[in-house]
């Protein structure tokens, strides 16, 4: 059973007062090297800026993360076989994939209509970017990649993480990286440290 997650829970507490919770790989696992396949969809940059930076928090933490746009996994057996952890990051325009995932979310579609279950031995979590004031298409397309990758046999982590631009979207990304990280650990079978880092403080 995946862990539950609500983001909008993050928007009663300001970051000031919140302390930034940071994590580190204990030593005795500090090379796990556990293959982590890390995928975006982004027209404007931002998602893929947020991607970039989970990757390098991965890499820090012992995984080997391999960072790609999501229209280079079209061959949806290719996932599986890069990693058996996927992590999807897209943001939707006009309710419809970014260009550079377009083409990956019609491989997803065309796979549920065949019944094939291609990610059966796959985990995964959905960090998706959108804006409430684009009310009718808001988390359009993140929420159908995580509703995609359930019904093509992948087993979700946790609840998909939810970032509004509207607000605070830097909030709402760290808040979902303090829940996804412990259940990325779990899954790769390595042991966390928690550390509440200094105000002004970032993680290395």
């Amino acid at each position: 059973m995946s862990a539950t997650f609500d983001t909008q829970s993050t928007l009663k507490a300001s970051p000031l007062e919140r302390s930034p919770v940071g994590f580190k790989v204990k030593p005795a696992h500090a090379a796990h090297g556990r293959p982590l396949l890390v995928l975006y969809g982004s027209d404007g940059g931002s998602t893929h800026a947020y991607a970039q930076q989970f990757s390098m928090r991965a890499r820090s933490l012992g995984f080997e993360p391999c960072l790609l746009p999501m229209n280079d996994m079209c061959d949806l057996t290719a996932v599986a076989r890069a990693a058996k952890c996927v992590v999807v990051l897209s943001a939707t325009y006009n309710g419809l994939p970014p260009g550079e995932a377009y083409k990956f979310m019609e491989a997803l579609k065309a796979a549920e209509g065949s019944h094939a279950q291609p990610f059966r031995e796959v985990a995964y979590a959905v960090f998706g970017c959108g804006n409430t004031e684009w009310e009718t298409t808001y988390q359009a397309v993140p929420k159908m990649i995580d509703a995609q990758f359930a019904t093509l046999g992948a087993r979700r982590l946790l609840s998909r993480g939810v970032g509004n631009s509207a607000g605070d979207i830097d909030l709402h990304f760290a808040s979902w990286n303090e829940a996804v990280w412990p259940l990325l650990a779990e899954w790769a079978s390595i042991e966390l440290s928690l550390e509440v880092l200094a105000p002004g403080a970032s993680w290395p």
